[in-house]
C-alpha cells in the first residue's frame, strides 16, 4: 500500500486525497490527520502574518494564525469544504482565510490610527504618555510612511489623519473643501494599505 497521503486506490472506500479523508474522519471524532495537516502550515501561515503585519506594534500573530486555523476547522466539522481534497487546494484556502482577517486587521488598525477618533481604552491624554522612550523602528517607519504619502500629495493631509482629525477639521486647517478632505481620508486608507504591502496599486 503506498504511503503517499495523497494517491487514491481503488479499493479504498473514502473520499480521494489526503485531506478529504482527513475531514471525514475529523467528523467521525478523529482529528489526528487533520490536525497534523493544519499543524505543518502553522510556521509558514505565521511567517505570512509576520510580513504582513509586522511593522504594526502589538500584534498577536500566533493569535492571528490560530484563529484562521480555527475558523478552517469550524468549517470542516460543519461539512462547508466539500470540494477540498488535496493539500494545495487547503493551502489556497488558508491563505484566503488569512488574507481577509489580515486586512480586517489592518481596517481595524488604520482606522484607529488615520482618522477614526480615539483608540478605546486611550489614556486621558492621549496614547504618547510622558516618559514614552521614542522607538527607532517606528519613527523610521512613520518616516517611510510619510514619503511614500508624499509621493501621492497626501504630505499635508496624511498626518493629520494619522492624528485622528475629522474630515472639517482637516478642510480648515488646510483650506480645502470638506469632499477633497474626505477624499483624502479615503486615499491615505488606500495607500496605508500598500505601503504595508496589503493592496495593489
Amino acid at each position: 500500500m503506498s504511503n503517499d497521503p495523497d494517491r487514491g486506490e481503488d479499493a479504498d472506500p473514502q473520499p480521494e486525497g489526503s485531506v478529504a479523508r482527513a475531514i471525514v474522519e475529523y467528523q467521525d471524532g478523529d482529528a489526528n490527520a487533520l490536525g497534523e495537516i493544519i499543524n505543518a502550515y502553522f510556521a509558514r501561515l505565521l511567517a505570512k502574518a509576520r510580513a504582513k503585519l509586522g511593522s504594526f506594534p502589538h500584534i498577536d500573530h500566533e493569535g492571528l494564525v490560530q484563529s484562521t486555523l480555527r475558523i478552517f476547522l469550524k468549517g470542516a466539522r460543519n461539512g462547508k469544504f466539500p470540494n477540498l481534497k488535496h493539500r494545495k487546494e487547503l493551502e489556497r484556502l488558508l491563505d484566503k482565510i488569512m488574507n481577509r482577517k489580515v486586512s480586517h486587521q489592518v481596517r481595524d488598525l488604520t482606522t484607529e490610527i488615520a482618522g477614526g477618533g480615539h483608540v478605546q481604552n486611550e489614556p486621558e491624554h492621549g496614547l504618547e504618555t510622558e516618559g514614552r522612550e521614542p522607538d527607532p523602528l517606528e519613527e523610521a517607519i512613520c518616516r517611510e510612511w510619510l514619503e511614500h504619502m508624499g509621493k501621492k500629495g497626501l504630505f499635508e493631509a496624511a498626518p493629520l489623519i494619522w492624528e485622528g482629525y475629522r474630515y472639517y477639521e482637516i478642510a480648515e486647517r488646510l483650506g480645502i473643501t470638506e469632499s477633497r478632505a474626505r477624499r483624502s481620508i479615503t486615499m491615505v486608507h488606500k495607500q496605508t494599505l500598500i505601503f504595508f504591502g496589503l493592496e495593489n496599486e
